[in-house]
């Protein structure tokens, strides 16, 4: 069994696992979908700071 690392979260994971346990990143996806993921975190980042303000 080998150990990747989640490129978002850092938690140590199985390298067959296709999608992160904790964050739900694409591990196994495309370009598109890991892209497609990395948007939607930026965005939902962005609505929270607006709604603090």
């Amino acid at each position: 069994m080998n150990l990747t690392e989640c490129k978002i979260c850092k938690t140590e994971i199985n390298d067959d696992i296709a999608v992160c346990n904790v964050c739900k990143y694409p591990l196994k996806g495309t370009d598109k979908e890991q892209a497609s993921f990395v948007a939607k975190q930026v965005i939902q980042k962005s609505d929270v700071e607006e709604s603090i303000e």
